[in-house]
């Protein structure tokens, strides 16, 4: 007898290296671990995050030169947004006028996710 490792229940196992009692477990464990897996690795300051040294001197002054800064000052000034270069903040921590800035492609911070960017191991890693 086998114990399952997502609902605990013992089975009669068909194979030696079973782990779980159905599909419906394994498809769950699965999705759980995906979930954890996002939710620890994937914070929004590991997805900017990069040395000063690659910033310019003026980043996240009046002045900047990174996409957002350059898109926000193109916009009539009632349109025009705070923009938090630093940490990332939660929306409750925002000013009324305030927004989260994201790397895009083309700022010197940017570092893509996914295939020929940055991998899930090197954002465990503090990358």
């Amino acid at each position: 007898m086998s114990k399952c490792e997502q609902c605990g229940i013992e089975y009669e196992a068909k194979r030696a290296d079973s782990r779980f009692c159905s599909d419906k477990c394994r498809k769950a464990a699965a999705r759980n671990n995906a979930d954890k897996i996002i939710a620890d690795t994937i914070s929004p300051d590991k997805l900017s995050r990069t040395d000063n040294a690659d910033k310019p001197a003026n980043y996240g002054q009046p002045d900047c030169q990174c996409m957002h800064c350059q898109q926000n000052r193109s916009q009539p000034p009632a349109r025009q947004k705070i923009l938090n270069h630093g940490p990332y903040k939660a929306a409750p921590e925002l000013a009324d006028n305030e927004i989260n800035r994201v790397s895009l492609s083309g700022d010197i911070d940017y570092r893509p996710i996914g295939r020929k960017g940055i991998t899930i191991a090197q954002i465990r890693a503090g990358l």
